[in-house]
């Protein structure tokens, strides 16, 4: 079917609702798009969970056969592939109940504990604290628990007198 438009040109139904719709926009008003729809993919749809499943299976052929490099790859793969499931889900749900400044402030806060780790890896600090745990004599510490514990019971047992003698006065009144 062809029409003629005001400059007498022929031109197709399907051309003429095309120019229609970019000469008057308030036809088909943009939409703002939810927050679903952000950062939803048609790929997580159609995401085969046999992919998983096979990718599991082969990181088990690898550990039970003692084949580091099969085992290896196959967990790289579940990895990756649970990674892409899981990622925009992690990100709809951030978007959805985080502000976007609580949002950069848990990012800060990440990057901040990363950080510190990172350095207390350059200074030793891990080495330091291996070094401490191997000379540490763990039936001292035992020893050290049951004294605080005991100290603990008797201090209970204190308040629990002291509430005893508040209950007496306060009836005697």
């Amino acid at each position: 079917m062809t029409n003629t438009n005001s400059n007498g040109k022929e031109t197709s139904s399907l051309e003429t609702s095309s120019n229609q719709e970019s000469v008057n926009p308030s036809i088909n008003p943009p939409q703002s798009p939810s927050p679903r729809s952000l950062f939803y993919t048609q790929e997580v749809d159609t995401f085969e969970p046999g992919l998983l499943v096979t990718s599991v299976g082969v990181m088990a052929v690898g550990l039970g056969f003692d084949w580091p490099w099969i085992g290896f790859s196959g967990a790289l793969m579940a990895l990756f592939l649970s990674l892409k499931i899981i990622f925009p889900a992690i990100k709809t749900w951030l978007s959805q109940y985080l502000t976007s400044q609580e949002r950069k402030t848990l990012t800060a806060l990440l990057v901040f504990l990363l950080a510190i780790a990172g350095l207390a890896n350059y200074f030793g600090i891990y080495y330091l604290v291996d070094s401490w745990l191997d000379n540490f004599k763990y039936d001292e510490f035992g020893s050290w628990a049951e004294w605080v514990g005991a100290l603990g019971q008797i201090m209970i047992a204190f308040l629990a007198v002291y509430v005893a003698w508040q209950q007496y006065v306060i009836s005697k009144n």
